[in-house]
């Protein structure tokens, strides 16, 4: 009897027979789940078809010339292979079987899914999701053959092939079955996730649901109700409820988009009764597979069918995790927790992107958290004391925006979304204390109106201060600090420079503020008068002044700089860290030398992470800034961030010149003023954290001699050990010298420190916002089916790329031109990567982070704040990044 089409739900259909998508299936319909019928065209048809027309000797020939370092050879790879597929006539011995079955298990007249179901031998823990094709609303006996060698086909697409080079995947090691079923056009659709992805907790299932079929939902192009339900009880714990004005229906055979009545789009697609009986059915899946399940259903005429189902897994182990070694150094005694805390990375995620020495841990939370009691100290509100505004958890820098969210609505009467989308706030902060307090509000308008006034003037004199700062630090800088003794070295860092930067970090919080108040006011300006607030990304781009933006443009012009000095050569076969030397020995180097001493002169303070002490920065250690120039120069350095200025300054200038035409005169007066006062704003606070960045170069300076002192007298092993001491620890040693070594036993506790930083630092990833038990929360919103995520829209355009997680800056070099740049967070010093990628997606930062602000400056598409991204995009899927409806999808 012949195995290349057999009825779904036979036993034979293992996932060697079948693939893992269908052998799932029939183990469901087998155990009486509810299954469209239909059958599977096996991977012994598969592996038939491409012996018997020898493709797989083609392949292997194909597959022998990819480069695992040039995607352009992978997509030559597909077209070649799917050519070849599409030009093999199926024989009889498979196609035969494929007619008989369609006319004994569904019916000739009956609209069908045609679905791929892989196998990759030694790979049985993965899924991979969406690297295959489905093809829906296929009708007859032949357009179904066509159907199952597209799907065949699909396992050579250029996203598979990318994934399985990545991993190490032989062509002998895959195979296909194709699933064909009777399609089902459902009233309302969806998928089920039977545990919290986000958190764990198995007593939490989410249900993403739209009217019609879930195909827009599975393709990232739709936004659907999300409803998160006890998992015992099945009854909403919350629910975030879309507007849905789309729909696709199967109407008469075929699929089309269809306007969802007007009384429906913003009614919930599922009543209590249909989320009680998804949770039923999940809790059905969890007891018949032993393991969570990611769920896609259907319903129709109030039968609940099961289209597809896989294993997931879940951050289950988050709250059990415990560092081994010394994870506790509190720089100042914890405040007891409020119901309001609510600990997230979305600002201070972008500080911090990783997690924090002991030194950077007990500088920082001090500043922050007088910075924040400062701010709102006019309130003299009693609860202001009890807040603690910053906390380490996981290791890393949380801000308790709960806090802030609660102290703007009690204090002044605004709701949190008024600063929502500028600081990146995700969906669960942005909905609590959504009303406005219009008593508050009037009550609080004289206080309010001073601290506006107080927030100019702190502005104005920060602008004023620029170049002073620029002089202290230079002066510092040119210094011999090797006359100078410890106590007075670090009297200087902890005290003329930590209160500068005290100061100047209270000043930049005044402009943050007031940018933030200014771009909502723009926001709601533009919603009421064309309807289109996201027209503010043209209006405040392509701004000059903005230092940051001067980065990529400097590197630039330094990698001419090579090229006319004919030195390509020696920075390409020459070491980065001793290319500094190789220039100075070289006569010819000169003017290349005298370039980089101005761009480190003016960019220098960088580091790989600003704000954290253990980083060099790029006048201790340029070479970074070498193997930028050297990827340039590899590369071509084909992007023109002088081109890219331009072409940003002209799409603000159109976008002003539109906006104007479309507005009456009083409007445009109103704008004019408040665009002025934006651009002025924007670029403050912008150049603000540029010269924040700077005051932190004395310090580093300070904390580097110390290092390399206290290594010189036994007392430290390594320089960076230093960074693994507290300010209570240094000053004890500063205060007692040997004794205090002695008793500290420096050489453990280090060890022990570091121990726990690395543990934290290996973590790919860490919850976004935890709750005032400590508990990771799951943000309503934040979880969706099939594969889409939504972020805060940061930069315009939309892009298509190839998706490279990057975690930090030393990962760097896996980029190619035309990647989509995924990673936690960036500054700065990332700056001279935007010449190769073409989108960024970022898990923190709001519209006027640097990263919005600077991918703004060249035209990069960017969504931020997306919830999870550099675990939830795969590594190397082609995605789109919607930097306008701040979405990001694949297929």
């Amino acid at each position: 009897m012949s195995t290349f089409v057999l009825p779904l739900g036979d036993g034979a259909l293992t996932p060697e027979l079948a693939g893992d998508k269908a052998a799932t299936l029939s183990r469901l319909l087998r155990a009486g789940f509810r299954v469209p019928k239909g059958f599977v065209v096996t991977t012994d048809a598969y592996e038939h078809f491409v012996h018997a027309n020898r493709l797989n000797l083609v392949i292997d020939a194909i597959w022998a010339r990819i480069d695992p370092n040039n995607m352009a050879t992978f997509e030559a790879a597909a077209n070649q292979i799917r050519a070849l597929f599409a030009q093999t006539k199926v024989p009889p011995e498979i196609s035969s079987p494929i007619r008989y079955a369609y006319n004994d298990r569904i019916s000739l007249e009956e609209t069908v899914v045609v679905r791929s179901s892989a196998y990759v031998q030694g790979y049985a823990d993965k899924s991979f999701a969406g690297q295959h094709e489905a093809h829906l609303n296929v009708i007859g006996e032949q357009a179904i053959v066509d159907a199952v060698v597209r799907c065949w086909s699909s396992l050579w697409s250029t996203r598979a092939i990318a994934y399985r080079i990545q991993h190490g995947i032989q062509p002998s090691q895959v195979s296909m079955g194709v699933i064909v079923q009777l399609m089902i056009p459902a009233r309302m659709s969806g998928g089920l996730f039977t545990i919290n992805p986000v958190t764990g907790d198995p007593h939490q299932m989410i249900i993403n649901s739209v009217w019609g079929l879930s195909t827009m939902l599975m393709d990232g192009q739709g936004t659907p109700d999300t409803f998160v339900a006890d998992s015992e009880s099945g009854q909403i714990i919350e629910e975030k409820i879309a507007n849905k004005t789309i729909q696709v229906v199967l109407d008469e055979g075929r699929l089309r988009d269809a306007y969802v009545d007007l009384a429906e789009r913003i009614k919930p697609s599922l009543s209590e009764l249909h989320v009680a009986a998804i949770v039923a059915l999940g809790r059905q899946l969890v007891k018949a597979f032993g393991a969570p399940q990611d769920v896609e259903w259907a319903i129709l005429n109030s039968r609940l069918y099961i289209l597809q189902a896989r294993p997931i897994t879940a951050n289950t182990g988050f709250l059990a995790l415990e560092a081994p070694g010394d994870d506790a150094w509190p720089p100042t005694a914890e405040k007891d927790p409020h119901p309001y805390d609510l600990w997230t990375l979305a600002d201070a995620g972008e500080r911090w992107p990783e997690p924090v020495t002991p030194l950077t841990w007990s500088t920082w939370a001090p500043v922050q958290q007088r910075n924040m009691e400062a701010t709102f100290a006019s309130l003299k509100a009693d609860y202001l004391s009890g807040i603690q505004w910053i906390k380490r958890i996981y290791g890393r820098i949380y801000f308790n925006e709960g806090a802030l969210a609660y102290v703007l609505h009690e204090g002044y009467g605004v709701p949190a979304s008024t600063f929502a989308d500028g600081v990146g706030s995700l969906p669960d902060v942005a909905n609590r204390f959504q009303n406005w307090r219009w008593v508050t509000l009037i009550q609080r308008s004289p206080l309010i109106l001073r601290q506006v006034r107080d927030w100019d003037d702190q502005i104005k004199r920060f602008e004023r201060d620029f170049p002073q700062i620029d002089r202290w630090v230079a002066e510092f800088m040119e210094n011999d600090l090797s006359a100078e003794s410890d106590q007075s070295l670090w009297s200087q860092a902890r005290g003329i420079w930590l209160e500068r930067l005290e100061t100047y970090t209270g000043y930049h919080t005044s402009a943050t503020s007031s940018a933030m108040q200014t771009y909502g006011e723009m926001e709601d300006h533009l919603d009421n008068w064309v309807g289109d607030p996201s027209l503010i990304q043209s209006l405040v781009t392509g701004l000059s002044g903005v230092i940051q933006s001067e980065i990529l443009a400097d590197l630039w012009s330094l990698t001419f700089l090579v090229k006319r000095h004919k030195l390509e050569t020696l920075f390409l076969t020459t070491e980065p860290h001793s290319l500094m030397q190789a220039l100075t020995e070289r006569p010819d180097a000169a003017p290349v030398l005298d370039g980089v001493r101005r761009f480190l002169t003016r960019h220098g303070h960088r580091s790989s992470v600003d704000a954290e002490w253990i980083y060099p920065r790029w006048i201790e250690d340029p070479s970074f800034v070498f193997e930028q120039i050297c990827n340039y120069l590899r590369s071509g350095a084909a992007f023109n961030p002088h081109e890219a200025e331009r072409r940003q300054q002209q799409e603000r200038v159109d976008a002003t010149n539109r906006l104007e035409s479309q507005i009456n005169p009083l409007q445009r007066i109103s704008f004019h003023r408040l665009l002025g006062q934006l651009h002025k704003l924007v670029r403050i606070r912008d150049n603000g954290l540029h010269y924040l960045s700077k005051l932190l170069l004395p310090q580093r300076r300070v904390f580097a001699t110390l290092a390399s002192r206290w290594v010189a007298r036994g007392w430290l092993t390594d320089p960076d050990d230093f960074y693994f001491l507290t300010v209570r620890d240094i000053e004890a040693i500063l205060s007692e010298g040997d004794d205090a070594v002695r008793r500290s036993d420096l050489p453990r506790l280090v060890e022990s420190r570091r121990n726990a930083w690395h543990y934290w630092l290996d973590r790919p990833d860490s919850p976004t916002a935890v709750n005032a038990e400590g508990r990771p929360v799951a943000l309503i919103g934040s979880v969706s089916a099939g594969q889409l995520l939504d972020g805060v829209a940061a930069s315009g355009g939309r892009a298509v790329g190839r998706a490279r997680v990057i975690l930090s800056l030393k990962d760097a070099h896996k980029l190619e031109a035309g990647d989509i740049l995924v990673t936690r967070a960036i500054d700065p010093s990332w700056t001279p990567l935007f010449s190769l990628i073409d989108g960024i997606v970022l898990e923190t930062g709001g519209q006027l982070s640097q990263s919005a602000i600077v991918a703004r400056e060249y035209g990069l598409p960017a969504v931020i704040s997306v919830y999870g991204a550099t675990r939830r995009v795969p590594d190397g899927q082609v995605v789109t990044v919607d930097g306008v409806a701040g979405k990001v999808y694949w297929k």
